[in-house]
């Protein structure tokens, strides 16, 4: 069984027409809007608004739907069930997956690695210079690199001089504005 969250507030309603239900999983939907809960009401989803405007709301009433669910599940419940949330929020999803982690509960982000086609998701926090090498399994520029990675701009600088100096990445041959791995790195 599947429980899903659909922060619709911050993913609109494309994501409910991607996803995948069957009659026995319930689809949860945060939205204070009006053509969402229409839409909700069709396809028999559970709209969940009426919360205040104010900034963050949503996502706190998330949380809290969350937490109130896991608290009325059994071990064997939570083990069997998979608790998925649509949102592209950082800070809902962190708060999300510690709520789940809590209890050992599978949870799924889908819309997280949906950053873009070329771009690797970096979920654990290593060193710069080893989030950048890992980004290098092929050629890529700096804006590339900059875009992918979530460092400021005088933060990337001294990462990639340092990986220059030590001569851990190079540019590539005849595509002077791409990067490469050195064969020692």
């Amino acid at each position: 069984m599947k429980v899903i969250f659909v922060d619709a507030e911050n993913v609109g309603l494309k994501p409910l027409d991607d996803i995948n239900v069957s009659v026995l999983d319930k689809v949860l939907v945060f939205s204070n809007d009006e053509t969402v809960k229409k839409h909700c009401e069709l396809e028999m989803y559970h709209f969940l608004g009426g919360y205040p405007q104010n900034s963050n709301q949503a996502d706190f009433y998330i949380i809290a739907s969350l937490a109130r669910l896991l608290s009325q599940m059994t071990v064997r419940e939570i083990s069997m069930t998979e608790i998925m949330l649509y949102s592209k929020d950082q800070s809902l999803l962190h708060a999300f997956r510690f709520q789940c982690e809590l209890v050992g509960a599978n949870s799924t982000f889908p819309l997280e690695e949906d950053i873009g086609d070329n771009v690797v998701n970096i979920k654990k926090s290593n060193s710069p210079e080893k989030q950048l090498l890992s980004l290098l399994h092929t050629p890529k520029t700096s804006t590339e690199l900059q875009s992918i990675l979530p460092l400021s701009k005088s933060d990337f600088t001294r990462v990639i001089n340092d990986l220059i100096k030590s001569k851990r990445i190079s540019r590539v041959p005849n595509k002077s504005k791409y990067w490469m791995r050195s064969a020692s790195a």
